[in-house]
C-alpha cells in the first residue's frame, strides 16, 4: 500500500475520495434528518433516495458507452461541480423554508446522474493509471478513505446536528465536492480512447457496431460466465445492504429507540472502526482464496446486522455496525478487484456502467422494500430481509464451482458465449 501512495496521481485521487466520502457521511445523516423532521415519514425519505437513483438506472448503459470516448478527467471535474451546486441549492432552499419533497426529489435526481458520470469515469480510469497488478492495493487504499470517513463522519455529523442543526451540517458535503474538484484538477492523465478493430475499420455499415449493441455489451458480459454471474449477485447483495441497513438503522435508532443525534453518530462511527480494521486485515488475508474469504465475511456481516436488529442499547448496536460494515468493506474490496481483474480492458467502462445499472436498480428495490416495511411493519422486520440475503449469498458461494484462487490471481475468463461476444466487440 505504501508504494501506491508514492504515486502522485493516486495521492490526489485518494484525497479527493476521502473528502467526498467524508462529506457524504454528513449528508447521509443530515438529509434524512431534515426530511424526517419535516414529514415524520420514512416512506418520504425513501422516495427522495429513490429519485437519486432513477437517473443512474435509466442512463447507466449509454453513459458507459459515451465515457469510453471522452476524457474521463473532464467528466470527473464536471460531475464534482454539478454536485457542489446541487448540495448548495438544498442548503439555500432549506434555509428559506422552501424545500418541498418535489424540489428535493428533482435536485437529487440530477445529483444522481452527476454521480453516475463520476463513478463510471473513476472506475474505468483506475486500471489504465495504476495497472492490474496493483488493483487490490488501490481498492483497499480507497476503502481506507471510506473507513476514516465512516469513523469520523457520523459522530461529527451527529455532533454538528446537535449544535448547529442539520442544514449547516449539509454544508460540509458541499465543501467536500470543491476539495474533490481541486484534487482531480491536478491529476496527470493522458486520455487515450481504446482502439479496437472497429475504430481501425473502414467503418462500413456492415462492420461497425450498432449503438444499441454497444450499450448492451456490458450487460451481456456480466452474465457471461460463472465468475461474472457470482460477482453480479454479490453486487446486488452489497448495494441492497449498503442502502437498506444504513437507512433502517437510522430509522430504528431515531424513531423507535429514540436515541440522540450524538448516540446515532457513535453507532455509525462504529462502522468506520470496522472499516479500518477491515483494511488492516485485508493486507494480511488477501493471499487466501477469495471465495472462502468472501463466505466467511458474509456470515460475520450477518451477525452484525442481527445485533443491530435485536438491540435497543446503542453500545450493542455500535458493535453490530462494527461487525457488519467491517466485513462488508472487505467484501467490497474483493468484489471491486475481482470485477476489474476478470474483465477485459476494452470492456471496463461498459462493464462499469452495467454495474451501475445493477446497483441503481438494487438500490431502488432496497429503498422501496425498506421504507415500505419500516413505515408499516417496523424497521426491525426489514432488517431480517438483509440478514437472509447475506446468508443466501454465502450459500451461493459454496455451491458455485468457481476457482479457489487468490484475488490477485484472477484473470479475464473465457465466456461461455465468447464467440458471440467477440463478434459484437469486433
Amino acid at each position: 500500500m505504501k508504494n501506491i501512495f508514492s504515486n502522485k496521481n493516486f495521492r490526489l485521487l485518494w484525497i479527493g475520495q476521502l473528502a467526498t466520502i467524508f462529506g457524504n457521511r454528513f449528508s447521509e445523516i443530515a438529509l434524512p434528518w431534515i426530511i424526517l423532521n419535516q414529514t415524520g415519514s420514512p416512506l418520504k425519505v425513501g422516495l427522495v433516495i429513490i429519485c437519486q437513483h432513477i437517473g443512474p438506472m435509466i442512463f447507466s448503459i449509454p453513459v458507459g458507452n459515451l465515457i469510453e470516448k471522452i476524457n474521463k478527467k473532464k467528466v470527473l471535474l464536471f460531475s464534482d461541480a454539478i454536485q457542489f451546486i446541487i448540495t448548495t441549492l438544498i442548503i439555500i432552499f432549506t434555509l428559506n423554508d422552501s424545500l418541498s419533497i418535489s424540489v428535493i426529489s428533482i435536485l437529487m435526481f440530477v445529483s444522481g446522474i452527476a454521480n453516475l458520470f463520476f463513478r463510471v469515469s473513476f472506475n474505468s480510469m483506475l486500471p489504465s493509471i495504476f495497472g492490474r497488478e496493483k488493483l487490490v492495493d488501490v481498492h483497499n487504499s480507497i476503502e481506507a478513505a471510506d473507513a476514516v470517513s465512516t469513523l469520523l463522519g457520523p459522530i461529527l455529523a451527529g455532533t454538528s446536528i446537535a449544535l448547529l442543526g442539520a442544514v449547516w451540517t449539509m454544508s460540509i458535503d458541499a465543501f467536500s465536492f470543491l476539495l474533490s474538484f481541486l484534487s482531480v484538477l491536478f491529476i496527470t492523465y493522458n486520455f487515450k480512447m481504446f482502439a479496437s478493430k472497429v475504430d481501425n475499420d473502414t467503418r462500413s455499415p456492415s462492420k461497425s457496431i450498432s449503438s444499441k449493441s454497444e450499450w448492451i455489451l456490458g450487460i451481456k458480459y456480466i452474465f457471461s460466465n460463472k465468475i461474472q454471474v457470482l460477482l453480479t449477485f454479490t453486487q446486488v447483495t452489497l448495494y441492497f445492504l449498503t442502502v437498506g441497513v444504513g437507512f433502517l438503522t437510522l430509522i430504528l435508532t431515531k424513531e423507535v429507540n429514540e436515541l440522540s443525534a450524538f448516540e446515532i453518530g457513535v453507532i455509525f462511527s462504529g462502522a468506520g472502526v470496522g472499516n479500518i480494521v477491515g483494511v488492516l486485515i485485508m493486507n494480511k488475508v488477501k493471499k487466501y482464496s477469495w471465495k472462502n474469504l468472501s463466505i466467511t465475511l458474509f456470515f460475520v456481516s450477518a451477525v452484525g446486522v442481527l445485533l443491530v436488529a435485536l438491540s435497543k442499547e446503542f453500545i450493542v448496536a455500535t458493535l453490530g455496525m462494527f461487525l457488519y460494515d467491517g466485513a462488508l468493506s472487505m467484501i467490497f474490496v474483493l468484489y471491486s478487484t475481482a470485477r476489474q481483474a476478470s474483465t477485459h480492458d476494452h470492456l471496463l467502462a461498459r462493464v462499469s456502467s452495467a454495474g451501475v445499472l445493477i446497483s441503481s436498480s438494487t438500490i431502488l428495490l432496497s429503498t422501496t422494500i425498506s421504507s415500505f416495511i419500516a413505515e408499516y411493519y417496523g424497521p426491525q422486520n426489514a432488517l431480517w430481509i438483509c440478514i437472509a440475503l447475506l446468508f443466501i449469498t454465502a450459500v451461493l458461494y459454496t455451491r458455485l464451482a468457481v476457482p479457489k484462487l487468490t484475488i490477485s490471481e484472477l484473470k479475464p475468463e473465457k465466456s461461455e458465449n465468447e464467440e458471440e461476444l467477440q463478434s459484437e466487440i469486433y
